[in-house]
């Protein structure tokens, strides 16, 4: 059951996120014309959640997974609130700035995770929380387009509080703590310790994970980079509207869902998770070369699905070799800093590929991007990772 419930956790978290994603222009024109506010508010949410993420991964090592992630789940439900009542900007930041915090949930999801899973299994258990959160990602907007169509512009925001609010209170009477007293660090809390930016930089000078971590930010700097402009590059390519590419994201969504639900669970009982992942960044930066120089409209469905394919087994095997090679004690804090250093790709991808879009054209960010997952691909490689021996 416990497991069940971090998946819903998980699913609850990306659909209330897919769910604003077709009406926050709309919400922000009510306020303000400028495209770069909705930019800022889309950063503003990644930003806070760079920050919380190591933090309540670290409190979840201290204090146990169960309060951190109740505690997070209900301040989710408070920011939804916050941004469908809003009558002003600022009132709409301080609404993604409670989310991107309570966002940061998803550390505590990965070390509950690792907590209930032997070693051997995560990768596994890790696709399926990858693939429940493109499962979101492809249910939300529909839902967001539907429910601001006929109920307004506040309606999508609202609807996802009452899930998350519903989600507290289901995950209040049957959600376990799995961290005993016995497990819990002692280690005191320092700003050190606390401080995101100085545990990314551990993180990339760990012993045997600073490759990996490396990897992770190259790999997830072109990612997010598609993410944001993608719509711009096909409008500029094939000029496609929202509903061609709302098709072309569900179909992306669908392959992600798809490679991580079912191919994952094959894959790892055959290869190293070390394999895997540098299997998935070679396809994707195929992947991004191609639809960088993309020439008819079915290559971008051809291409987008294989990058999907790649992100699906890439994203949980690399999450897997960080989970097996730290101690019990580390599991919070080290998959936090893989959070922090995914949500810093957030802040980074979509600048870079908004200015490299803008000075050498719409498909700059895909062929550039091809060669940041290279190097990621060759980082992996050389990697030497070792599994934790318990004591």
């Amino acid at each position: 059951m416990a497991l069940i419930f971090i998946l819903i956790t998980v699913f609850i978290d990306m659909l209330g996120l897919g769910i604003l994603i077709p009406v926050i222009p709309f919400v922000v024109r009510q306020f303000s014309e400028s495209a770069f506010t909705v930019g800022l508010l889309s950063m503003s949410f990644a930003l806070f959640q760079f920050f919380a993420a190591p933090i309540l991964g670290r409190l979840s090592d201290r204090y146990g997974r169960r309060p951190l992630l109740l505690v997070s789940l209900f301040g989710s439900a408070i920011g939804y609130v916050l941004f469908g009542l809003a009558h002003s900007l600022a009132m709409l930041f301080t609404a993604r700035m409670v989310d991107g915090i309570s966002g940061g949930n998803i550390s505590i999801a990965q070390a509950y995770i690792a907590d209930v899973t032997e070693p051997k299994d995560r990768s596994r258990n890790f696709g399926l929380v990858g693939a429940v959160f493109a499962l979101g990602f492809i249910i939300g907007p529909a839902i967001g387009g539907a429910l601001s169509h006929y109920w307004g512009l506040a309606a999508p925001a609202l609807f996802a509080a009452a899930l998350a609010f519903g989600n507290t209170l289901l995950g209040f009477f049957v959600l376990p703590e799995t961290r005993p007293a016995a497990k819990r660090t002692r280690a005191p809390m320092t700003f050190r310790s606390l401080n995101p930016i100085g545990s990314v930089m551990r993180g990339m000078q760990h012993q045997h994970l600073g490759p990996v971590f490396l990897a992770i930010f190259a790999f997830n700097v072109a990612f997010s980079g598609l993410q944001s402009n993608f719509s711009l590059f096909t409008l500029a390519r094939f000029g496609w509207g929202p509903q061609e590419n709302a098709v072309l994201f569900s179909a992306i969504g669908i392959s992600g869902a798809l490679t991580q639900g079912l191919i994952m669970r094959r894959v790892v009982k055959v290869f190293r998770d070390q394999s895997i992942a540098t299997a998935g960044l070679l396809i994707q930066s195929a992947a991004y070369m191609c639809i960088a120089f993309a020439r008819a409209p079915w290559m971008i469905f051809l291409w987008s699905s294989a990058m999907a394919l790649g992100v699906g087994i890439t994203t949980p095997t690399l999450s897997g070799i960080v989970s097996t090679s730290v101690s019990d004690q580390e599991q919070g804090v080290m998959l936090g800093t893989v959070q922090s250093v995914s949500a810093l790709t957030r802040i980074v991808g979509p600048l870079w590929a908004g200015f490299v879009f803008d000075w050498l054209g719409p498909g700059s960010p895909y062929w550039s991007g091809a060669i940041f997952i290279a190097i990621a691909a060759a980082l992996i490689v050389g990697a030497r990772p070792r599994r934790h021996q318990p004591a």
